[in-house]
Order: structure tokens, then C-alpha cells, then sequence
């Protein structure tokens, strides 16, 4: 309960990479990760939330980069440890219509996630590093709500490069600088 509560807090004040209005917008983001299969997965936890900080950027009026920091700490799924990752996304966007209450837009980018395993002194495991690299498509909207600050929405899929892994999503808000 007290997980999905913060997961709550942060998804209603966190902000998501978005259109762009500002020349720059900084902000933090929420993200929920969903398995594909039991092989290859971009969370070793059973059910993951992230967080973390935004820095985006205007590149034309259809085109916008962005850079996001992660962070997820969570027990594993078996129970027998905790998952710490740290994730760093960038993707660049584009806007291909702009309606007045509604942005929406495609992304493609990359995430790098370096994962830290450490498992509980009742196995003869040793914590374990594995690092990811992801390519990360994905559709979302941006909703101003009012000057320089847009309610975001964002579903993505990951593909491990041989095939697709699992999908995320993201909810919050930006502030444009």
C-alpha cells in the first residue's frame, strides 16, 4: 500500500517529457515497467516503479530531445533480495500536429540501466551487476493545463535489439523554463 501510494504522489506531481512549448523544461517523471517474458526482462521486481528528473529541450517545432534519470529500488520478484537501477533515456520526439488542448506525439531513443542485484545472506548468491541497453518507441499527448505547464501521458515499448522485452509507461506534468 504505502509503494503505490508514492507511486501515486509522484505520478500526480512528477513531470514527463513532452511538446515542447519553451525553448527548455525541466521537471521529475513517474514509470511503471512491464515484463515480457521470464528471460529477458527489464525488471528482475515483481511489480516496478521508477522515478526520477527530466531535462528536455527544443530542437525545431516538430522536433524535441530529451534526458531522463531514473531511479527504481524494489524487492525482487522471488523475494530473495532487492533490485537497485539507475536509467538514463534519451529520445528524441516528434510533433507531427499540435491541436490547441491536445499535443500528441512519437518518440524513439535508448535506455541504459545499470542494475545492481543484491540477494539476502540466505543464498550463496553474490550481488550481481547486469547492465542493460534497450531501445525504447513510444506514443504520448501533452495536455497544458495552463502557461508553460502540460499534463503528459506516455505508453512505450523496449526492444533488447532482437526483439521486443516489455513496455512502460508515464504519467505527469512539465514546467517550461
Amino acid at each position: 500500500m504505502k509503494k503505490s501510494l508514492v507511486f501515486l504522489t509522484v505520478l500526480l506531481f512528477s513531470i514527463g517529457i513532452n511538446a515542447q512549448t519553451s525553448k527548455f523544461s525541466v521537471g521529475i517523471v513517474g514509470s511503471h515497467f512491464h515484463n515480457n517474458s521470464s528471460s529477458d526482462r527489464i525488471s528482475e521486481t515483481s511489480n516496478p516503479f521508477g522515478y526520477g528528473l527530466v531535462f528536455a529541450g527544443k530542437l525545431t517545432n516538430e522536433l524535441s530531445m530529451g534526458l531522463t534519470f531514473e531511479y527504481l529500488k524494489d524487492n525482487l520478484e522471488a523475494g530473495n533480495g532487492e533490485e537497485k537501477d539507475i536509467r538514463v533515456n534519451y529520445a528524441l520526439f516528434l510533433h507531427p500536429i499540435k491541436i490547441e488542448y491536445v499535443q500528441p506525439y512519437l518518440s524513439a531513443g535508448f535506455v541504459y540501466t545499470y542494475r545492481t542485484l543484491s540477494y539476502d545472506n540466505l543464498l550463496k548468491k553474490s550481488d550481481d551487476t547486469n547492465d542493460l541497453l534497450n531501445g525504447r518507441f513510444s506514443v504520448g499527448v501533452d495536455v497544458p493545463v495552463i502557461s508553460n505547464l502540460f499534463i503528459n501521458g506516455d505508453l512505450g515499448v523496449y526492444s533488447n535489439g532482437f526483439g521486443y522485452v516489455g513496455w512502460g509507461s508515464n504519467v505527469g506534468f512539465r514546467v517550461g523554463l
